[in-house]
């Protein structure tokens, strides 16, 4: 798999050929997880390629082209310090405020 350019890094881990499973699926699942933490660490919003080798007895293919291109994304954290804003509220109408979340899921949040 790569990220944002770099090089292409196995994972076995995953996604590992000798599975009896990979193989009768001709496809594996990469959880979120993997690609966050260590050896990819990837922010979110991030975007996913990957190749694939065929093996059998005799040796190894050359690898396929780069597909997919899917994108790490996930709901934006929720909005921190929702509290009244006094200065809108009256008595037909109540104000609030609130600050971003730490982490946008990967993409702008474009509503609230």
């Amino acid at each position: 798999m790569q990220a944002g350019g770099s090089v292409f890094t196995e994972d076995k881990a995953d996604c590992d050929g000798a599975s009896s499973s990979v193989i009768l699926a001709a496809g594996c699942k990469v959880p979120i997880s993997s690609l966050l933490a260590a050896p990819y660490n990837l922010p979110w919003g991030s975007s996913i390629y990957a190749k694939v080798t065929a093996i059998n007895v005799v040796g190894s293919s050359l690898a396929s082209n780069a597909g997919n291109g899917a994108v790490i994304l996930t709901s934006p954290d929720p909005p921190q310090n929702l509290a009244n804003n006094a200065v809108v509220t009256n008595k037909d109408t109540i104000g609030f405020s609130w600050q971003d979340g730490n982490a946008n899921g990967g993409t702008p949040v474009i509503d609230y």
